[in-house]
């Protein structure tokens, strides 16, 4: 069974944390992180030329600072924002 973020019933303190933490080794805050850099990802890799920026689709997706929001994408996924935006218009070989 996958826990979804809409199915955590709010509990106060610590046992919130602790409970989110068990089952997915992370915590609230840090799961929302991810799944937020994976939307982020995936609206770069289907923008089309009329997206003028990354910046713009990270603040479209709830990002305040953009200096974090690339660390943050590159511990993820191993590259900056940048080589996935150009990766989207290179030529895809056979």
């Amino acid at each position: 069974m996958t826990l979804l973020t809409t199915t955590i019933v709010p509990v106060a303190g610590w046992r919130s944390r602790y409970a989110f933490r068990t089952p997915l080794d992370t915590s609230p805050l840090e799961h929302l992180n991810v799944l937020r850099l994976n939307a982020i990802r995936q609206a770069i890799r289907r923008s089309d030329p009329s997206v003028r920026s990354i910046a713009e689709l990270a603040v479209l997706h709830g990002e305040k600072h953009l200096g974090r929001f690339a660390a943050g994408y590159g511990g993820i996924f191993g590259g900056l924002p940048g080589e996935t935006w150009r990766a989207r218009t290179a030529p895809r070989g056979r």
